[in-house]
Protein backbone atom coordinates (compact mmCIF):
# COMPACT_ATOMS: atom_id res chain seq x y z
CA UNK A 1 0.00 0.00 0.00
CA UNK A 2 1.43 3.23 -0.58
CA UNK A 3 1.91 6.61 1.42
CA UNK A 4 -1.35 8.56 2.59
CA UNK A 5 -0.65 12.45 1.28
CA UNK A 6 -2.52 15.13 2.71
CA UNK A 7 -3.77 17.27 -0.14
CA UNK A 8 -3.58 20.53 1.61
CA UNK A 9 -0.05 20.10 2.60
CA UNK A 10 0.97 18.89 -0.48
CA UNK A 11 -0.54 21.78 -1.97
CA UNK A 12 1.17 24.30 0.05
CA UNK A 13 4.25 22.31 -0.85
CA UNK A 14 3.70 22.30 -3.97
CA UNK A 15 3.36 26.24 -4.16
CA UNK A 16 6.65 26.68 -2.61
CA UNK A 17 8.36 25.02 -4.49
CA UNK A 18 6.81 26.78 -7.14
CA UNK A 19 7.91 30.09 -5.68
CA UNK A 20 11.11 28.55 -5.45
CA UNK A 21 11.87 28.10 -9.35
CA UNK A 22 9.95 31.08 -10.01
CA UNK A 23 7.17 29.54 -11.51
CA UNK A 24 3.31 30.93 -11.14
CA UNK A 25 1.42 31.23 -8.35
CA UNK A 26 -1.95 29.75 -8.55
CA UNK A 27 -4.96 30.44 -6.83
CA UNK A 28 -8.84 28.96 -6.02
CA UNK A 29 -9.87 27.05 -9.33
CA UNK A 30 -6.51 26.94 -10.67
CA UNK A 31 -4.83 25.86 -7.38
CA UNK A 32 -7.11 23.01 -7.07
CA UNK A 33 -6.73 21.58 -10.64
CA UNK A 34 -3.10 21.75 -10.77
CA UNK A 35 -2.95 19.72 -8.02
CA UNK A 36 -5.06 17.14 -9.13
CA UNK A 37 -3.13 17.19 -12.34
CA UNK A 38 0.24 16.73 -10.55
CA UNK A 39 -1.08 14.03 -8.67
CA UNK A 40 -2.14 12.35 -11.77
CA UNK A 41 0.79 13.45 -13.84
CA UNK A 42 3.20 11.33 -10.76
CA UNK A 43 0.97 8.26 -11.95
CA UNK A 44 1.75 8.63 -15.41
CA UNK A 45 5.70 9.13 -14.65
CA UNK A 46 5.62 6.00 -12.06
CA UNK A 47 5.80 7.79 -9.03
CA UNK A 48 2.83 7.45 -7.19
CA UNK A 49 0.33 4.79 -7.25
CA UNK A 50 -2.54 5.05 -9.13
CA UNK A 51 -5.05 4.14 -6.72
CA UNK A 52 -3.59 6.68 -4.09
CA UNK A 53 -3.92 9.36 -6.45
CA UNK A 54 -7.29 8.33 -7.30
CA UNK A 55 -8.18 8.65 -3.67
CA UNK A 56 -6.64 11.57 -3.20
CA UNK A 57 -8.34 13.05 -6.08
CA UNK A 58 -11.05 12.30 -4.58
CA UNK A 59 -10.58 13.47 -1.17
CA UNK A 60 -9.75 16.91 -2.99
CA UNK A 61 -13.21 16.87 -5.09
CA UNK A 62 -14.74 16.35 -1.96
CA UNK A 63 -12.99 18.83 0.30
CA UNK A 64 -13.43 21.57 -2.90
CA UNK A 65 -17.14 21.23 -2.31
CA UNK A 66 -18.11 18.93 -5.55
CA UNK A 67 -15.63 20.52 -7.91
CA UNK A 68 -16.54 19.92 -11.67
CA UNK A 69 -13.30 19.32 -12.77
CA UNK A 70 -12.82 16.96 -10.45
CA UNK A 71 -15.93 14.80 -10.95
CA UNK A 72 -15.10 12.01 -13.02
CA UNK A 73 -12.57 11.14 -10.61
CA UNK A 74 -14.71 10.90 -7.55
CA UNK A 75 -17.43 8.81 -10.16
CA UNK A 76 -14.33 6.18 -11.02
CA UNK A 77 -13.10 6.27 -7.40
CA UNK A 78 -16.43 4.80 -6.62
CA UNK A 79 -17.00 2.79 -9.49
CA UNK A 80 -13.69 0.70 -8.65
CA UNK A 81 -14.92 0.30 -5.43
CA UNK A 82 -18.03 -1.00 -6.69
CA UNK A 83 -16.60 -3.54 -8.89
CA UNK A 84 -13.91 -4.53 -6.18
CA UNK A 85 -16.60 -5.49 -4.27
CA UNK A 86 -19.16 -6.86 -6.74
CA UNK A 87 -20.13 -7.07 -10.53
CA UNK A 88 -21.89 -4.49 -10.68
CA UNK A 89 -21.78 -0.53 -10.55
CA UNK A 90 -24.07 2.33 -11.92
CA UNK A 91 -21.46 5.30 -12.16
CA UNK A 92 -19.77 4.60 -14.82
CA UNK A 93 -21.23 3.12 -18.13
CA UNK A 94 -19.63 0.40 -19.53
CA UNK A 95 -16.71 0.30 -16.72
CA UNK A 96 -15.75 -3.21 -15.89
CA UNK A 97 -13.53 -4.95 -13.88
CA UNK A 98 -11.43 -5.71 -16.50
CA UNK A 99 -11.50 -2.53 -18.01
CA UNK A 100 -11.95 -0.07 -14.86
CA UNK A 101 -7.74 0.67 -14.53
CA UNK A 102 -7.53 1.28 -18.37
CA UNK A 103 -10.20 4.31 -18.26
CA UNK A 104 -8.68 5.52 -14.47
CA UNK A 105 -5.70 5.90 -16.64
CA UNK A 106 -7.10 7.23 -19.74
CA UNK A 107 -8.76 9.43 -18.05
CA UNK A 108 -5.80 10.92 -16.07
CA UNK A 109 -3.83 11.50 -19.33
CA UNK A 110 -6.63 12.96 -20.62
CA UNK A 111 -6.70 15.54 -17.65
CA UNK A 112 -3.09 15.83 -17.24
CA UNK A 113 -2.87 16.69 -20.86
CA UNK A 114 -5.77 19.54 -20.62
CA UNK A 115 -4.83 20.85 -18.10
CA UNK A 116 -0.89 20.92 -19.11
CA UNK A 117 -1.05 25.08 -18.93
CA UNK A 118 -1.11 25.31 -15.35
CA UNK A 119 2.10 23.10 -14.96
CA UNK A 120 4.12 25.91 -16.73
Amino acid sequence: MGAHFQPFEMARQHDRALREVGGPELEGNDAVVAYAAELLRSVIDGSLDLFVALNEVHVLYRAAGDFPELRDFSLLYHTHGDLFGSDRQEAWPGATRENIVAIIRQRAHDFVRNNDSLHR
